[in-house]
């Protein structure tokens, strides 16, 4: 099943591949930048506490989605392929949408 970011413009999809890997919040933000150089793009709150956060490498494409809570960060989707929409394309982060 898919579920599509239509702000993004990709689609998200769980990867078995590192879907489900855990850590530090400290340890996986320095896992995806050094390994697969993303940045942290969007930071959604949820009620409950933990935070999704989406990470991207606007070079090669992959993003990852995160799942942040106090003492653990898992990866919940990545993939490859991300692109922001020509509309949006020219934002600097932490700009308003």
């Amino acid at each position: 099943m898919k579920r599509f970011v239509t702000a993004l413009g990709i689609a998200i999809t769980a990867s078995p591949a590192i879907a489900g890997d855990c850590g530090s919040p400290e340890r996986m933000g320095e896992f995806l930048r050094n390994d697969f150089k993303e940045r942290a793009m969007i930071v959604l709150p949820e009620p409950d506490g933990p935070i999704l956060t989406v990470w991207v490498n606007m070079d090669s494409g992959t993003w990852t989605v995160v799942r942040v809570g106090d003492t653990q960060a898992c990866i919940v989707a990545s993939g490859n392929n991300a692109m922001l929409p020509s509309d949006l394309s020219s934002l600097s982060l932490g700009e308003p949408l």
